[in-house]
């Protein structure tokens, strides 16, 4: 089932945002990206860890895909992260303006 982050919930309650309203403003995982280029991988290299394409890959950090948990466990463990330093850090829980 798809990662949910209750601070993101929050931040569009009180935004007032519907969740079409909030599917505008994809959320891009900057810590994804981060941690990704401070092993000097790219994203092939991970999609090829990690069993997923490179598109996929790309659009988990652009904000155009939300993962499954095994998918988000997965790029944790190669990443040597744990899934809130990848997917529930200050960085990914508002939406882009």
């Amino acid at each position: 089932f798809p990662v949910r982050n209750l601070a993101m919930k929050a931040a569009r309650a009180a935004l007032d945002l519907s969740q079409e309203d909030l599917a505008r403003f994809p959320v891009r995982n900057l810590a994804m990206k981060a941690a990704r280029a401070a092993l000097d991988l790219s994203q092939e290299d991970l999609a090829r860890l990690v069993g997923v394409s490179r598109q996929t890959i790309n659009m988990i950090e652009s904000g155009n895909y939300n993962p499954t948990l095994k998918l988000c466990r997965a790029i944790a463990r190669e990443l040597g992260k744990t899934l809130d330093e990848l997917f529930g850090g200050p960085e990914n829980d508002l939406p882009e303006a």
